[in-house]
């Protein structure tokens, strides 16, 4: 059985280690995984400890709860640019960790891989989800750059492919994600743990070497070892994720006048949306829409357990 390896107040990432087979997982399901600074430090720290240990043969990234990971966690910090600019940069280095580990990286993707969420899936090796989740990038929709997920997503699926894309914005379905290459298995839901470990039992099979090496010359053929341009485009997403336009739309989030800005990708869906608001006391702490199927977007406001919900219908 799996014992726990390492354990962060509060607890934010954990850690199991199980015959050579380390399990990442992200540890705030009731933000459905949304990557906060903090979340993000700790993701690192957990990785330093699997880039330390010679032991492990295989890692599999996966998050708690529902969701994957639902992206990047704007709460409290969509008016300090300099605070945005460090978790983007935090997480192109997390992407970059991820893909130069020298074991194979298994992501399981339950629910939904959004933006910063889909950019952690298409880094690992391998990627498995069900046809029900909902992935994708709806960067662009909110007036944000995916430039950070972008050298990942091209390596993974090609510059064309890749290009249409991030530049449509918007989601897809599991079924539609595997179809364009986002993850390289698909299964129904309730058989992506046992695919995961099966897929990383094999793995762990191959020569360890053998795998190290091969990773390595993949990495330098296709580009991942080049952090000038890494670097570049987290200075990018940090840029316009500072810019008027962009915190305008996100402006149009937190407003407690209840003014929703709805994106376009969930508007050309055709699926039904619930728009909703949460108050704590007087003051509205948590703002999102709910899609069909399972997507929770909140751009960064957690759910405050006890709060009272107010469902504001569909529009």
């Amino acid at each position: 059985m799996p014992s726990p390896y390492l354990a962060y107040m509060p607890e934010l990432v954990l850690l199991t280690i199980d015959d050579g087979i380390a399990t990442l997982t992200m540890n705030r399901p009731e933000a459905r995984n949304a990557l906060s600074l903090q979340l993000i430090n700790a993701m690192g720290d957990a990785l330093g400890r699997i880039e330390a240990d010679d032991t492990l043969r295989v890692m599999i990234l996966t998050g708690a709860g529902k969701c994957f990971c639902s992206g990047m966690d704007l709460k409290g910090v969509m008016s300090d640019p300099i605070t945005m600019a460090d978790m983007l940069r935090g997480l192109s280095q997390i992407t970059r960790r991820i893909r130069r580990l020298t074991i194979p990286v298994i992501a399981r993707v339950q629910g939904a891989a959004v933006g910063g969420g889909c950019g952690l899936m298409v880094t690992a090796d391998f990627a498995i989800t069900h046809p029900e989740a909902k992935v994708g990038y709806p960067e662009v929709d909110l007036g944000l750059c995916p430039a950070v997920v972008a050298p990942w997503l091209m390596r993974r699926i090609g510059p064309g492919r890749a290009r249409a894309m991030l530049l449509a914005g918007g989601t897809m379905t599991g079924s539609e994600g595997f179809e364009a290459g986002l993850a390289s298995h698909l299964v129904e839901a309730d058989q992506l743990e046992s695919t995961a470990t099966e897929l990383a039992r094999s793995l762990c099979k191959g020569g360890k070497e053998a795998l190290a090496v091969t990773k390595r010359w993949l990495n330098e053929l296709d580009g991942s070892q080049e952090d000038a341009v890494l670097d570049k485009a987290a200075e990018l997403s940090a840029k316009v994720i500072a810019g008027e336009e962009a915190q305008a739309r996100l402006d149009n989030w937190a407003k407690e006048d209840l003014v929703f800005e709805e994106p376009n990708f969930w508007r050309d869906t055709g699926q039904s949306i619930r728009r909703w608001a949460q108050f704590d006391r007087d003051k509205v702490i948590n703002l999102g829409l709910d899609l069909q199927g399972g997507i929770h977007m909140v751009l960064g406001f957690d759910v405050t357990p006890g709060a009272l919900e107010i469902d504001l219908g569909e529009p």
